[in-house]
């Protein structure tokens, strides 16, 4: 049970970030002006929330965490901020890609 606590104090430690607006590439937002109503364009969405492992790394080094575990935190770690940015985003897509604002969504 301890390790548990340990560990879930380190994925807190390590989530960075939060869902927030973001920049629209200025190149990107010229064309979208520009662009009549009905023609469509390629983007991609890069979000600033990560795990920093570089934390995870240090405490599991100061607790010689086992393997075992450090790929487990690390896993979860990643699913967790993964759910936390990608959630959200993906929602609000969906949202705009039922309105027809929005076509061929997919997440990497």
């Amino acid at each position: 049970m301890k390790n548990v606590v340990r560990l879930g104090g380190l994925l807190a430690l390590a989530l960075t970030g939060s869902v927030v607006a973001g920049t629209i590439d200025a190149g990107l937002e010229a064309r979208l002006e520009s662009m009549p109503a009905a023609e469509r364009v390629s983007v991609l969405v890069f979000l600033r929330g990560q795990v920093d492992v570089g934390v995870l790394d240090a405490q599991f080094d100061a607790q010689r965490t086992p393997l075992v575990a450090r790929h487990e935190t690390v896993v979860c770690a990643l699913q967790t901020q993964a759910e936390i940015t990608q959630g959200p985003l993906d929602e609000y897509l969906r949202g705009l890609a039922d309105d027809g604002q929005v076509a061929n969504v997919r997440a990497y």
